[in-house]
């Protein structure tokens, strides 16, 4: 969200299930902490939810105010890595967090976003799908958001090793 909002974007909605990120969320929200190079804070008006993404629809996400028209210009998340990561099981789709994307292409069908940002762990990309082939899951995700009307591009970033990062260059 901070690299995000950094970059110009504004934080509508931000949630999760889990107590404990909301908790960290709504602490980050309170720190009020300034975004470089505006006047805004990080998270300073939006709205976070405990939910379950099963349970959202496109009026809680939508801000305070806004039009029956309203769009927002990203919607931004990534479903849990677990079932895809190397440190979790794999059990891919046959963990039921594994089918959690599936609410995130229903979201974006309701909202409509000009640009969609799904992240997710570099798993994805070699997870088996329905007939058991590395790469169909990746392939499911990357097709329930063209049947939307989206294009998708894919990319694996490499990864950062934090503690080379001089203090203050991630916000630059």
């Amino acid at each position: 969200d901070l690299g995000l909002e950094t970059a110009g974007f504004q934080t509508v909605v931000a949630l999760d299930i889990e107590a404990d990120c909301v908790a960290s969320l709504k602490a980050n929200q309170r720190a009020r902490i300034g975004i470089p190079g505006s006047a805004h804070t990080f998270l300073g008006d939006t709205k976070i939810l405990h939910a379950d993404v099963a349970d959202v629809g496109r009026e809680d996400l939508i801000p305070k105010g806004a039009k029956r028209d309203w769009h927002p210009d990203l919607l931004a998340g990534g479903p849990p890595c677990q079932p895809w990561s190397s440190a979790g099981k794999q059990l891919g789709l046959h963990d039921p967090r594994g089918r959690l994307f599936e609410h995130f292409v229903r979201l974006a069908h309701q909202l409509q976003p000009r640009l969609i940002l799904f992240e997710n762990v570099r798993g994805l990309v070699t997870a088996t799908g329905p007939k058991g082939e590395p790469g169909e899951a990746l392939a499911l995700v990357r097709s329930e958001f063209e049947r939307i009307g989206y294009a998708t591009v894919f990319a694996l970033l490499p990864l950062l090793d934090i503690r080379r990062i001089p203090p203050l260059a991630v916000l630059r």
